[in-house]
């Protein structure tokens, strides 16, 4: 099925307004047009802004780049520059419509109207501008690079295992009560499991099979950490995904067990058993 656009239509005579859809085939190639004209709009302005650009540039360049990390080019401070204080441009599509029946007929006309930009600021107020375009600049790399540093770190996250606190002889049990109490398949590799909790990066680590449902795999964990047996930390959910196989939404699945009655998962009593235990 084709896309279609929605248009507003305004009847001069009576006022009245319709909302129509058409084709989005009958608009497109009158868009042409608006696209050349925007593209030698935009070149005119550039043209008009950048010697004065350019002669302000001269004289702060090393100062821009040792302040902001910034080299600004015409294009991008000109793109930048007419976008916020030109002032944006405007079009309207004009057609006509059967106002009873809703039918729009085909000659459908689009009218765009672009403002000039014909007086350039004086220096000192295209140098202000020029800073805020490269603090503006600034701010957008350095959000950019904090989310990049984000995935990298969370990528990393995914890549170890959990640290065990408390006393390594521990694990044992843990492991062989987790596989009778049908939480881990009775195949689970007790060395595996074991590596879990070593705090190394998972590399030739197999992560292991939860049985149960999720809600018991963050009630374990949020215990263990409770317990003082793995470290306090924002990353529990996180190393969790690398060392259960196909284990999402643990942090959501502790707040499902938190808004019931108890505050507790059912079946809990066999993780405290198994806890208090160790």
């Amino acid at each position: 099925m084709e896309d279609k656009i929605s248009l507003e239509l305004k009847n001069v005579e009576t006022g009245a307004k319709l909302i129509v859809d058409i084709k989005s085939s009958d608009v497109a190639y009158k868009l042409q047009p608006l696209l050349v004209r925007y593209s030698q709009w935009f070149e005119e302005q550039v043209s008009k802004l950048k010697p004065e650009f350019e002669e302000i540039k001269e004289g702060i360049n090393l100062w821009l780049v040792d302040n902001y990390r910034i080299n600004p080019t015409t294009k991008d401070f000109a793109n930048w520059f007419i976008l916020n204080k030109v002032g944006s441009y405007e079009i309207v599509f004009e057609g006509t419509s059967n106002f009873k029946t809703g039918e729009l007929y085909p000659e459908v006309k689009i009218h765009f109207k672009f403002p000039d930009l014909d007086k350039i600021e004086t220096p000192s107020v295209l140098e202000k501008d020029l800073h805020s375009f490269c603090y503006w600049k600034q701010q957008k790399q350095e959000a950019l690079n904090k989310e990049i540093l984000s995935k990298n770190r969370l990528k990393t996250l995914k890549g170890v295992t959990y640290k065990w606190k408390g006393n390594p002889e521990e694990l044992v049990p843990l492991y062989s009560q987790l596989v009778k109490g049908g939480f881990l398949p009775n195949n689970t590799d007790q060395d595996n499991f074991q590596a879990l909790f070593t705090g190394k990066p998972m590399n030739s680590i197999q992560p292991i099979i939860w049985l149960e449902n999720i809600n018991l795999l963050a009630y374990l964990l949020n215990q263990l950490q409770g317990n003082k047996k793995i470290p306090l930390s924002d990353n529990l959910w996180s190393i969790a995904e690398s060392c259960f196989k196909d284990i999402k939404n643990l942090k959501q699945a502790k707040q499902n067990y938190l808004n019931n009655s108890v505050s507790k998962p059912d079946g809990f009593e066999l993780i405290d058993n198994i806890i208090n235990s160790l």
